[in-house]
């Protein structure tokens, strides 16, 4: 295969030593940050789409659906496709290894209020995050997703998959890598002691952006509590009940954030005075992010989320991001990257919130 690819890009081939074993980046270590002028398909792997986190990693936290990114690139490294689900049909679940009569029921999580609007990718989508903490335990599912259709609730723990046993988190998502779009995947699950399998049907993943709009519009929008001011003084959205809140998503290493700074700026001068807050949100430290804010001219509030909870909360993996949030704390709608349609339409539905009770 000649010299060993370095870098990001390298991590998501092949490994000369490896045989077809796939080497993929820890996903907590890395998010997208989307290129100035356009969307590049994942599935071209350029680099520079993908940057590193100087954060501490984790690597025991992994998230499903960021993690099975990387199939995209399969077809640009010539990594041999999974069979159609037309030849490649999944065994069907059984009553077998240990099932009981006794398992308790997933508590039913509301449906999703929002639509998926992009076209969907052509790798399969699970919806869970897992964490190796006694076995590969589910600590969060996500609303409209295939494991959640399917039941699986958090603190599950995955004992197997497709009848092969489960050590690591890891397991299951090179598993998943190679399962059909439309395949069903069987899971033993472990629930409160008692055993069942779970058959999920596989679907193909939404773009980020809908992920996220399934997951956060409709409801309460999660509380930013944790993260430390470093410009203004809101620290919590109790702060701000009664006003038009958009939330940003940002950091110092992303082109496009800075290219959306301006935009955001006048949105604040404009509408801040009729009840609009604008609150910026990254995980760089005080210091960068301080610095990066004056050079920018940003002078709507901000704060740091050094231990990406808050981050975590509003699955904000993909920046920049921005989360509006009308006067009665309720999301309305969440818009990734820079596209001058996608503020277009978020300019007009903040002035519509902003009308809304004046």
């Amino acid at each position: 295969m000649g010299a060993t690819p370095s870098g990001l890009l390298g991590s998501l081939l092949p490994r000369p030593d490896s045989g077809s074993h796939w080497a993929l980046p820890r996903p907590d270590s890395w998010v997208r940050c989307y290129p100035v002028r356009t969307r590049v398909p994942i599935r071209r792997c350029p680099s520079g789409l993908w940057y590193l986190r100087r954060v501490q990693i984790r690597p025991t936290l992994v998230p499903l659906g960021l993690a099975l990114l990387s199939l995209g690139c399969a077809a640009a490294t010539g990594r041999p496709r999974a069979p159609s689900a037309e030849t490649a049909p999944s065994p069907q679940p059984s009553s077998e290894a240990g099932e009981t009569s006794t398992f308790p029921a997933a508590p039913e999580l509301p449906a999703p209020r929002a639509q998926v609007r992009a076209p969907r990718r052509n790798f399969p989508w699970l919806g869970a995050f897992l964490k190796d903490q006694g076995g590969v335990r589910v600590f969060r599912v996500l609303r409209g997703s295939p494991a959640a259709r399917a039941g699986l609730a958090e603190d599950d723990i995955i004992v197997s998959a497709e009848r092969r046993p489960l050590g690591r988190s890891r397991d299951l998502i090179e598993l998943l890598q190679e399962r059909p779009v439309h395949a069903e995947l069987a899971l033993e699950v472990e629930r409160r002691g008692a055993r069942r399998i779970i058959s999920v049907p596989l679907e193909p993943a939404p773009v980020h952006e809908d992920i996220a709009r399934l997951e956060l519009v409709g409801f309460e929008a999660p509380e930013i509590s944790g993260v430390v001011t470093f410009q203004g003084d809101v620290s919590s959205l109790r702060e701000l009940a009664g006003r038009v809140v958009l939330l940003e998503f940002w950091a110092s290493y992303c082109g496009a954030c800075r290219l959306l700074a301006p935009e955001l700026e006048k949105w604040h001068v404009e509408y801040s005075g009729r009840g609009l807050s604008i609150v910026g949100v990254t995980v760089d430290p005080l210091k960068l992010g301080a610095e990066v804010a004056r050079k920018l001219r940003m002078t709507y509030s901000l704060a740091s989320d050094p231990a990406e909870r808050v981050t975590n909360r509003y699955l904000a993996r993909e920046i920049p991001m921005l989360v509006l949030i009308d006067r009665k704390g309720e999301v309305r709608d969440v818009a990734i990257g820079p596209s001058p349609e996608r503020m277009r339409q978020l300019e007009h539905d903040l002035r519509e919130l902003i009308r809304e009770s004046t």
